[in-house]
């Protein structure tokens, strides 16, 4: 898996929760756009993975804080959490957004209902 280290500025961003990390928040960066990359701070701690992109300003999208696999269980959860989320709002109209990105935990997927 590809690697990511974290400035110390980059750590106090990371800290506040936000799923994005700039280009210039990276002590070390080198993936592939789309690849998964473990991101860790500058002692080497896990921090967490997230998507790479070479191409944006916001080099990372976080998918996890926590040091689990990110398989086909992995998002299978996180499509069910994200619908069972919407579920009361899908009583109540026939088009809503079932999946909204990275406040589903899911970066770059957005899934409407009509």
């Amino acid at each position: 898996m590809a690697e990511a280290i974290l400035t110390a500025k980059g750590m106090r961003w990371f800290r506040t929760g936000h799923p994005w990390l700039y280009r210039d928040d990276l002590a070390a960066f080198e993936a592939a756009d789309g690849d998964l990359v473990e991101v860790s701070d500058e002692r080497g701690a896990f921090c967490g993975r997230a998507f790479a992109s070479s191409r944006s300003k916001i080099a990372l999208r976080i998918v996890t804080r926590a040091p689990e696999p990110v398989d086909d269980a992995f998002w299978d959860r996180r499509i069910d959490r994200a619908i069972a989320r919407r579920a009361p709002l899908r009583a109540l109209t026939d088009a809503c957004r079932l999946i909204a990105s990275e406040s589903d935990g899911i970066p770059g997927l957005v899934a409407d209902a009509y």
